[in-house]
């Protein structure tokens, strides 16, 4: 079995299933300072649940080939990836709001309901894991403080959104879409892009935040 780590190879001569190549490679990245982020067996990649599945694991396979990044560089993906699902969200919420201001209820359903998945994504791998780890290492309090009350408006506008779903508002629901969340929208792409610069100097020698 081939193992390779960021394309080079991995000595990991006690490997004889997928499940210990991907745990000692891990172990090789973890030393090295970085982040397994990616997992291909054979040429392909795997997803998370194939990754703790036993008969994936316990499997034996021709190549493994491990992808690691620096901690910074996860952190920079992972606001790519929020910056990403803002700008498809509002694309989303917009064709919904058009769809309820012309009277097809049910064509903003879909969008709606797209939407809305976007940002709870965001919410559990961009806003609960990436943010407060640039928080605590990079930024000041202050934007700490800042951060906590975009939380909490966030919230509050999407409990307001499935609550007008609920009750069959279409005008209120439609003028939210189209004219409320986009400048929530748009105050977390401006905290995100300040988040950016924040990763961004720490890997260049910028002044981390005070403990």
């Amino acid at each position: 079995m081939r193992i390779t780590l960021d394309g080079n190879p991995c000595d990991c001569p006690q490997a004889t299933t997928v499940g210990e190549a991907v745990e000692s490679a891990c172990q090789t990245a973890h030393q090295q300072g970085r982040i397994v982020v990616q997992v291909d067996v054979d040429g392909r990649t795997l997803d998370a649940v194939e990754l703790g599945d036993p008969d994936m694991t316990g499997a034996t396979a021709e190549t493994v080939d491990l992808t690691s990044l620096e901690p910074r560089q996860v952190l920079a993906a992972s606001l790519d990836l929020g910056l990403h699902a803002i700008e498809a969200a509002n694309e989303q919420f917009a064709a919904a709001a058009h769809a309820l201001q012309s009277g097809s209820a049910p064509d903003a359903t879909a969008p709606l309901q797209e939407g809305l998945q976007l940002w709870q994504t965001l919410d559990e791998h961009v806003l609960r894991e990436a943010v407060p780890t640039i928080l605590h290492t990079m930024m000041e309090p202050a934007d700490a403080e800042e951060f906590e009350g975009l939380v909490k408006s966030l919230h509050a506008e999407l409990a307001s959104m499935h609550g007008a779903l609920t009750t069959g508002d279409p005008s209120s629901l439609g003028d939210a879409l189209l004219y409320e969340f986009p400048e929530t929208a748009a105050r977390w792409r401006t905290f995100f892009e300040r988040c950016a610069v924040a990763v961004r100097e720490s890997g260049t020698g910028g002044t981390e935040a005070s403990s």
